[in-house]
Protein backbone atom coordinates (compact mmCIF):
# COMPACT_ATOMS: atom_id res chain seq x y z
CA UNK A 1 0.00 0.00 0.00
CA UNK A 2 1.36 3.42 -0.93
CA UNK A 3 0.26 6.48 0.98
CA UNK A 4 -0.26 9.55 -1.20
CA UNK A 5 -0.61 13.17 -0.22
CA UNK A 6 -1.01 16.10 -2.55
CA UNK A 7 -0.83 19.85 -2.32
CA UNK A 8 -1.38 22.77 -4.65
CA UNK A 9 1.85 24.78 -4.77
CA UNK A 10 3.74 27.15 -7.02
CA UNK A 11 6.61 25.06 -8.42
CA UNK A 12 8.87 28.14 -8.65
CA UNK A 13 9.02 28.29 -4.83
CA UNK A 14 10.32 24.73 -4.39
CA UNK A 15 13.75 24.08 -2.96
CA UNK A 16 13.98 20.70 -4.73
CA UNK A 17 13.27 19.44 -8.20
CA UNK A 18 9.89 17.85 -8.91
CA UNK A 19 9.98 14.15 -9.82
CA UNK A 20 13.02 13.55 -7.62
CA UNK A 21 13.48 11.16 -4.73
CA UNK A 22 13.69 12.64 -1.25
CA UNK A 23 14.92 10.96 1.92
CA UNK A 24 13.50 11.85 5.31
CA UNK A 25 15.00 10.04 8.30
CA UNK A 26 15.97 7.07 6.11
CA UNK A 27 12.58 6.81 4.38
CA UNK A 28 12.52 7.22 0.62
CA UNK A 29 9.81 9.45 -0.82
CA UNK A 30 9.13 10.50 -4.38
CA UNK A 31 7.51 13.68 -5.58
CA UNK A 32 5.53 13.96 -8.77
CA UNK A 33 4.65 17.27 -10.42
CA UNK A 34 1.39 17.06 -12.34
CA UNK A 35 -0.48 20.12 -13.63
CA UNK A 36 0.74 22.45 -10.88
CA UNK A 37 0.15 19.90 -8.12
CA UNK A 38 2.79 17.98 -6.22
CA UNK A 39 1.96 14.45 -5.13
CA UNK A 40 4.10 12.98 -2.38
CA UNK A 41 4.33 9.21 -2.73
CA UNK A 42 5.46 7.52 0.49
CA UNK A 43 6.81 3.98 0.73
CA UNK A 44 5.19 1.09 2.52
CA UNK A 45 7.65 1.58 5.39
CA UNK A 46 5.82 4.76 6.41
CA UNK A 47 2.46 3.00 6.32
CA UNK A 48 3.97 0.27 8.48
CA UNK A 49 5.23 2.85 10.99
CA UNK A 50 1.80 4.53 11.13
CA UNK A 51 0.15 1.15 11.70
CA UNK A 52 2.61 0.30 14.49
CA UNK A 53 2.03 3.71 16.06
CA UNK A 54 -1.74 3.27 15.98
CA UNK A 55 -1.55 -0.28 17.37
CA UNK A 56 0.59 0.79 20.32
CA UNK A 57 -0.83 4.22 21.00
CA UNK A 58 -3.42 3.81 23.72
CA UNK A 59 -4.47 6.44 26.18
CA UNK A 60 -7.00 6.97 28.94
CA UNK A 61 -10.21 8.48 27.62
CA UNK A 62 -13.95 7.88 27.52
CA UNK A 63 -16.42 5.48 25.92
CA UNK A 64 -20.19 5.20 26.04
CA UNK A 65 -21.38 1.92 27.51
CA UNK A 66 -24.57 0.77 25.82
CA UNK A 67 -25.08 -2.69 27.26
CA UNK A 68 -24.03 -4.81 30.20
CA UNK A 69 -25.51 -8.24 30.71
CA UNK A 70 -25.07 -12.00 30.50
CA UNK A 71 -26.20 -12.37 26.88
CA UNK A 72 -23.49 -12.27 24.25
CA UNK A 73 -26.21 -12.53 21.61
CA UNK A 74 -27.90 -9.37 22.90
CA UNK A 75 -24.57 -7.49 22.99
CA UNK A 76 -23.85 -8.59 19.41
CA UNK A 77 -27.35 -7.56 18.28
CA UNK A 78 -26.96 -4.07 19.77
CA UNK A 79 -23.48 -3.74 18.27
CA UNK A 80 -24.88 -4.63 14.85
CA UNK A 81 -27.64 -2.01 15.22
CA UNK A 82 -25.05 0.58 16.23
CA UNK A 83 -22.74 -0.27 13.31
CA UNK A 84 -25.65 0.00 10.86
CA UNK A 85 -26.70 3.39 12.20
CA UNK A 86 -23.18 4.88 12.68
CA UNK A 87 -20.93 2.85 10.33
CA UNK A 88 -17.96 5.22 10.11
CA UNK A 89 -18.58 7.46 13.09
CA UNK A 90 -18.37 5.19 16.13
CA UNK A 91 -16.21 2.15 16.74
CA UNK A 92 -17.59 -0.36 19.18
CA UNK A 93 -16.22 -3.27 21.15
CA UNK A 94 -17.71 -6.10 23.19
CA UNK A 95 -15.79 -6.78 26.40
CA UNK A 96 -16.29 -9.88 28.52
CA UNK A 97 -15.69 -9.45 32.24
CA UNK A 98 -17.09 -12.47 34.01
CA UNK A 99 -20.04 -12.87 34.21
CA UNK A 100 -21.10 -9.93 31.95
CA UNK A 101 -20.68 -8.83 28.37
CA UNK A 102 -20.28 -5.07 27.95
CA UNK A 103 -20.74 -3.11 24.75
CA UNK A 104 -18.79 0.14 24.61
CA UNK A 105 -18.72 2.65 21.77
CA UNK A 106 -16.41 5.47 20.78
CA UNK A 107 -12.86 6.55 21.52
CA UNK A 108 -13.28 9.99 23.04
CA UNK A 109 -10.29 11.94 24.29
CA UNK A 110 -12.40 14.33 26.35
CA UNK A 111 -15.56 13.95 28.40
CA UNK A 112 -17.36 16.78 26.58
CA UNK A 113 -17.31 14.89 23.26
CA UNK A 114 -18.42 11.72 25.04
CA UNK A 115 -21.36 13.63 26.56
CA UNK A 116 -22.36 14.88 23.10
CA UNK A 117 -22.54 11.32 21.76
CA UNK A 118 -24.21 10.07 24.95
CA UNK A 119 -27.11 12.48 24.40
CA UNK A 120 -27.52 11.21 20.82
CA UNK A 121 -27.29 7.54 21.81
CA UNK A 122 -29.64 7.85 24.81
CA UNK A 123 -32.56 8.24 22.39
CA UNK A 124 -32.16 4.60 21.31
CA UNK A 125 -30.27 3.27 24.33
CA UNK A 126 -31.76 4.97 27.42
CA UNK A 127 -29.55 3.08 29.86
CA UNK A 128 -26.31 4.26 28.18
CA UNK A 129 -23.70 6.01 30.30
CA UNK A 130 -20.10 7.24 30.06
CA UNK A 131 -17.18 5.18 31.35
CA UNK A 132 -13.51 6.03 31.59
CA UNK A 133 -11.55 3.45 29.61
CA UNK A 134 -8.43 2.85 27.55
CA UNK A 135 -8.96 4.29 24.07
CA UNK A 136 -7.17 3.86 20.77
CA UNK A 137 -5.60 7.13 19.63
CA UNK A 138 -5.21 7.17 15.85
CA UNK A 139 -2.85 9.16 13.66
Amino acid sequence: MILKASAQVDSSSLDYMPNENLTFEGIEMKTELLEGKINLVIEDKVQHLITMYNDNNKSLGYKVQLYSGKSKLEATKIKSELNNKYPDELSSVIIYKQPNFKLRAGNFRDRLTAIKYLEILKVEFPSAFIVQDEIQVTF
